[in-house]
């Protein structure tokens, strides 16, 4: 495998990411778009850990085994995957900019936050910061429009707050003009 891996140092962990332009112009990636981003998961992480194993539960949450890492997170989008490993629960996100977003933003963003004046890339941030954040409580949130509330984005530190159930966390981000890196 040719990529250009770029990777991420955590307090608990480390943070892969990469894009994969021949896949995404394959017929096997058009017609079996979910199976061929799995299997490329799959692959590189062989490659990084030859001795993990990938393994998916019930909910379709993926857990390793055979690692120095407890914990994975997999985000995928448009040809860009990234993989959190940590020893503590984690949660990733990865997205391409879609300026279409903002026609959609009543799908994600709540009461609290429609009343906040959010730039096109801070839309970008929140919907990554509640997916990464989703994937960080294993899929245990009923309503994540509405039982998480972002209320603050530092630029300068790049960190996003948010509150769920009444605790504050605190996710990290990164970006350039097309890509948004969010993780917990």
């Amino acid at each position: 495998m040719e990529h250009k891996i770029q990777s991420i140092s955590t307090a608990n962990g480390r943070i892969y990411f990469w894009f994969d332009e021949n896949l995404i112009n394959s017929k096997k990636y058009k017609e079996f778009k979910q199976n061929a981003e799995r299997k490329a998961v799959s692959e590189m992480l062989k490659e990084l850990y030859p001795e993990t194993e990938l393994y998916r539960i019930e909910n379709g949450a993926p857990v390793i085994k055979n690692s120095r890492y407890a914990h994975i997170s997999i985000s995928h989008y448009k040809g860009w995957f990234s993989i959190f490993l940590s020893n503590e629960c984690c949660g990733v996100d990865i997205q391409v900019f879609k300026p279409s977003l903002e026609k959609g933003k009543h799908y994600f963003l709540n009461s609290n936050e429609e009343n906040m004046d959010f730039s096109l890339e801070e839309l970008q941030l929140i919907w990554c910061a509640k997916e990464a954040f989703y994937k960080f409580k294993r899929g245990a949130i009923e309503d994540l429009k509405n039982e998480v509330s972002i209320f603050k984005i530092d630029h300068f530190e790049h960190e996003i707050f948010l509150n769920h159930t009444g605790i504050i966390y605190r996710l990290n981000y990164q970006q350039n003009e097309k890509l948004f890196l969010v993780w917990i």
